[in-house]
């Protein structure tokens, strides 16, 4: 049981990592078009 949720937990922070640059890439794309 334990074993399961801290893999769970681990593929989600591993993709979170994944998508960050993503993420900043769009909000920084954002930016720019507001300005």
């Amino acid at each position: 049981m334990g074993k399961k949720v801290t893999d769970q937990a681990f593929v989600i922070f591993i993709g979170l990592a994944c998508a960050m640059p993503f993420v900043l890439f769009w909000l920084w794309l954002k930016l720019i078009a507001t300005l």
